[in-house]
């Protein structure tokens, strides 16, 4: 809205902007979406990946006792090969990452209140919206776009139920994961 006539934006033609009295139509309607700063690096393609941490490649993300109830917990574990570690990597049409469980393409990794890191149905809130960013020597940055925190692996050690979480940018190896 410009001051002080009250004008507003207005798409004229389907390909003209101008500054229009309101008229509350469908040219005067605009849908904001919500980004992170950085671009998002895209996969070479949708699928079934596994994250490993930078601390120790033998290190995955896992879903906690291979539960896939809402709510439970993502932390790190020795890599074993069982779909409890194989997560779906979608690219929308958005610029986002969504991060299904290889058991239940339903259930999606999700911020929590308390920026800890869990498994929760799919819903399409930003809080289950993912960036990778590149990182170097292959490994990724994957942040929030519920926050912009970055996923990490809390007290920056590779043992097995190592809590995964987001946190603010560190840079530090907690923070970066390989995708293969």
């Amino acid at each position: 809205m410009s001051y002080p006539n009250s004008n507003i934006i207005d798409i004229t033609n389907g390909t003209n902007i101008n500054m229009s009295e309101p008229s509350y139509s469908n040219s005067q309607g605009f849908k904001f979406i919500r980004t992170i700063d950085g671009i998002t690096e895209k996969l070479s393609a949708n699928g079934y990946y596994t994250i490993s941490s930078s601390l120790d490649e033998n290190y995955v993300i896992d879903l906690s006792g291979a539960n896939t109830t809402n709510g439970n917990n993502i932390n790190l574990f020795t890599q074993n090969g069982t779909k409890a570690q194989k997560w779906n990597l979608i690219y929308d049409q958005h610029g986002y990452y969504t991060i299904s469980s290889g058991l239940d393409n339903n259930k999606r990794i999700d911020v929590a209140i308390n920026n800890n890191v869990q498994i929760n149905s799919k819903n399409n809130n930003y809080s289950e919206q993912w960036v990778l960013k590149d990182a170097g020597d292959d490994y990724y940055y994957i942040i929030s776009n519920s926050n912009g925190l970055y996923l990490e692996v809390n007290n920056n050690t590779a043992s097995n139920c190592a809590n995964i979480q987001v946190n603010n940018y560190t840079g530090e190896q907690n923070q970066k994961f390989k995708i293969t």
